[in-house]
């Protein structure tokens, strides 16, 4: 599948396509990091979100900051990871997306823990249990 978006790639940069060329940032990125090739998803991310800016389509923007910091995790740059996350918290607060807010400061929690951080990472999986628990969604608990 990689193979395929790569070429895809390529494709939408000569044609000059932002929208398709963001779209296929979107998927190479989330191969990637499935096959844990990490740096070549934030790559992809980045890559995305200049596109976004370019074009003035911030729609799916706060997903793939959720995407750079859990891809960031997977380096271990921690401190950037959190910075993403933190972004993308902001955006899903503003945008009343409880469900990705949640996924998102379970994130922010654990990778609060692993920083030496263990008060403020668990004060984000406070936040994180209080959202399902008013959602009535306590599956990802």
């Amino acid at each position: 599948a990689a193979a395929c978006y790569e070429q895809s790639l390529a494709i939408w940069k000569e044609e000059a396509d932002k929208p398709s060329l963001m779209a296929c940032c979107e998927a190479l990125g989330g191969v990637c990091y499935q096959l844990d090739e990490h740096l070549r998803s934030i790559e992809c991310y980045v890559q995305y979100l200049s596109l976004s800016h370019d074009i003035g389509d911030g729609a799916a923007d706060h997903q793939i900051l959720l995407r750079l910091g859990l891809s960031n995790a997977a380096i271990g740059e921690d401190a950037v990871a959190l910075q993403f996350l933190r972004q993308a918290l902001s955006s899903f607060v503003h945008l009343g997306d409880l469900a990705s807010r949640t996924v998102c400061l379970q994130h922010m929690g654990r990778l609060e823990g692993k920083m030496g951080q263990p008060e403020q990472g668990l004060v984000s999986l406070e936040q994180a249990l209080r959202l399902r628990e008013e959602s009535g969604d306590l599956q990802g608990a």
